[in-house]
């Protein structure tokens, strides 16, 4: 079984031609959807075929109410503490014409998650700990904490990323799962020769072997570092390769393949028995197949197609 602990929200998209200049307004077509990075991981793990338990926080107005609606049509085994007083999280995307995107977040109850709300069964049984670093990330590292009494894989989602971000929780998961903001981020704090000016720039300018060396250099940890259309970049203590990206004529919109990623990635390691590689291609077909439609949830593959697009590829 994989866990999943994290954040939930109300997605609110705003659609309109420009952005407002200071002072101005535009008008704009809105969508309400489901949210959150936590959320639509779980989801997307439950989509590969895995038994998925989904563990986060809203409040008791109107939006958690929609929310704990959705969240039950959606993946049933979900435990969702209600905070009384706290507002649900919610997030507003603003996108343009161009397609373009401005986000912002209020977290609202997902701050109050607690390692209470959690039940003991779920984290002392589960195989797979997915988390991420949107909500209370104080107890993100309790959770890893009391993982290690586990045999459970710990995967980190190191996103998003902020500079005053304590990289305590790293140093407690089995896997480091980070797109190249999050990892230039964690290399300026802990690269022993001090790259405190590393750049997202850099690391294409880099051979596989020296990201290899700066992998190790940083982390004692596995990392899978995604590249966008270039795929990802798998290093272990024993080995690293680079996994391109599965081309599909069909690429319309690549909002939310981050999270279809990393919940394809946890589904991955149980179905590959732990193999990380052989995972981390895995997640790299289900992300692409995410892109081939527009939306959050709704443009999370469900386990037939993939085992279609799985099929299309290796024949």
């Amino acid at each position: 079984m994989i866990l999943v602990a994290g954040s939930i929200s109300m997605e609110l998209e705003h659609l309109c031609n420009v952005f407002p200049e200071d002072g101005g307004s535009e008008c704009a077509r809105i969508h309400r959807r489901l949210g959150g990075k936590g959320a639509l991981q779980a989801i997307a793990a439950m989509r590969c075929g895995s038994d998925v338990c989904f563990a986060g926080a809203t409040g008791e107005d109107a939006m958690g109410k929609e929310i704990r609606l959705w969240m039950k049509n959606q993946l049933p085994q979900s435990h969702l503490a209600i905070y009384e007083g706290s507002p649900s999280g919610c997030c507003s995307v603003w996108q343009d014409s161009r397609g373009e995107r401005r986000r912002l977040v209020a977290h609202g109850a997902n701050q109050l998650l607690n390692l209470s709300d959690i039940p003991a069964l779920l984290r002392e049984s589960c195989a797979v700990l997915l988390l991420q670093l949107e909500g209370n990330r104080q107890t993100i590292v309790e959770l890893l904490k009391k993982a290690l009494n586990t045999e459970c894989c710990r995967i980190l989602n190191v996103t998003p990323m902020t500079p005053e971000y304590s990289t305590e929780g790293v140093h407690l998961a089995n896997v480091v799962l980070c797109n190249q903001k999050a990892f230039s981020g964690l290399v300026q704090q802990l690269h022993p020769g001090g790259y405190g000016d590393f750049t997202e720039n850099q690391i294409h300018a880099l051979s596989d072997g020296k990201l290899h060396a700066m992998c190790r250099s940083c982390f004692e940890q596995s990392v899978v570092l995604t590249l966008g259309a270039r795929g990802c970049f798998v290093s272990t203590r024993e080995a690293h390769k680079l996994l391109p990206a599965v081309a599909h004529p069909d690429i319309v919109d690549c909002y939310g393949a981050g999270d279809v990623f990393a919940g394809a990635l946890a589904a991955g390691l149980e179905k590959c028995a732990g193999d990380l590689f052989a995972a981390a291609a895995y997640a790299n077909a289900v992300a692409t197949l995410s892109c081939t439609r527009r939306g959050s949830v709704e443009a999370i593959p469900h386990k037939s197609e993939i085992l279609t697009f799985l099929a299309r590829e290796a024949g």
